[in-house]
């Protein structure tokens, strides 16, 4: 079912991959072959990201999609090199909730704490993943807050905090989190 599912999303991307191509494109699709196992497709994007892809990600509004699936895609690799290029990229931007002019992705403070936490520093993956629990709230917008506490769950292996974020996820339709908490939930 898996395997049938990824080919079906593959005939979608490839056909973007090569007609408009550029680095969210780039970025959405290795996100996509990172969660589907593809992890050396997944880590070429990252080896050819060129200067002027790594300025479009730092520079740009209409990036937003891109970088958080460039954030994505290092995470799930939880390869150092992956991460490192995007905690560079993440470095010159300073606003506290990231999205673009159609659409808002997630607190800063998300993606910057999957970071800490696929590098391995839980105390500031913590106070990120927290921060932007605070700023999901402000925001009024569950499955923000459900996605950062699922995260959060994981980094600090909180069951407790892990059922929370699955009934949330659960009360929007968020399956992907849900998904997520329950197994943090499981796994405690």
């Amino acid at each position: 079912m898996a395997a049938r599912r990824f080919r079906g999303v593959q005939r979608l991307i490839e056909p973007l991959k090569r007609t408009l191509g550029g680095p969210n494109v780039g970025a959405v699709a290795a996100w996509i072959d990172a969660a589907h196992g593809r992890t050396v497709e997944a880590r070429r994007y990252f080896e050819t990201l060129t200067e002027r892809a790594r300025a479009f990600f730092s520079a740009t509004v209409i990036a937003a999609s891109g970088l958080s699936a460039l954030t994505m895609a290092a995470y799930l690799l939880r390869d150092e090199a992956c991460l490192r290029i995007a905690e560079q990229l993440w470095a010159p931007r300073h606003e506290p909730i990231f999205g673009s002019p159609i659409s808002i992705q997630a607190a800063s403070s998300y993606y910057r704490g999957l970071i800490a936490h696929g590098l391995g520093d839980t105390g500031r993956a913590s106070q990120l993943l927290t921060t932007s629990i605070d700023v999901h709230r402000r925001l009024d917008a569950p499955p923000l807050i459900a996605a950062s506490q699922a995260a959060l769950a994981e980094v600090t292996n909180d069951s407790q905090l892990a059922a929370t974020a699955l009934k949330a996820a659960q009360a929007v339709g968020a399956w992907g989190i849900a998904r997520q908490a329950n197994a943090m939930a499981d796994h405690t």
